[in-house]
């Protein structure tokens, strides 16, 4: 360590404490700011785009989301990913509705997921406890969207897909078929007593 340089123990940055430095900022400079933050990395532009840009870009602002989520399983060539990154699918869809607030996308990549997942255990075999975990924890976020209030509405769009799921889940292992036809019924029974 250099003579005279201390380091102190620092604490993450909070939000607080952001706000409180950029408070009297003018528009060319928080301007600068999101400029900065775009060349940044892509993750930043792709959530600018969906924040600022869904309305005119429509469904074109799931792309990168979408991908990211292929990319969780395969590769470039459509081989398995060397690792499985289920993490960042579901990150994906974490930062796509925390950027829209949109149910209908959130929904379209949650599906995607799920409906990725179990066409890979159709092509590369039975995986593990953690791949099926992963994928039931988005199929309960499925369930859970399309049960509230705001998401019933989009339940008549997606009931063929999910009749589909379960079909293609039907008989795979960890439970996961089990759970998927069970999610898929609860959610037509929830939506058929609203209609």
């Amino acid at each position: 360590m250099q003579a005279g340089l201390s380091i102190a123990k620092s604490s993450k940055p909070t939000w607080s404490q952001i706000k409180a430095r950029i408070k009297h900022w003018d528009k060319d400079q928080l301007t600068g700011l999101i400029q900065d933050l775009f060349g940044h990395s892509q993750k930043n532009r792709d959530f600018l785009a969906a924040r600022l840009l869904r309305d005119s870009m429509g469904e074109h602002v799931l792309a990168p989301y979408l991908k990211r989520i292929e990319a969780a399983f395969y590769d470039k060539r459509g081989w398995p990913a060397k690792r499985l990154d289920l993490k960042d699918a579901r990150s994906a869809i974490r930062e796509y509705q925390r950027a829209t607030s949109d149910p209908a996308g959130t929904l379209e990549l949650m599906l995607v997921h799920v409906e990725t997942g179990t066409q890979f255990t159709h092509e590369f075999g039975d995986i593990d406890e953690g791949f099926y975990d992963s994928l039931c924890t988005t199929l309960h976020e499925i369930k859970k969207l399309l049960t509230s209030e705001e998401g019933r509405p989009l339940y008549g769009q997606v009931r063929a897909r999910l009749g589909e799921l379960a079909r293609q889940a039907d008989g795979i292992g960890w439970g996961y078929g089990d759970y998927v036809g069970d999610v898929v019924g609860e959610v037509a029974e929830d939506n058929e007593d609203e209609g």
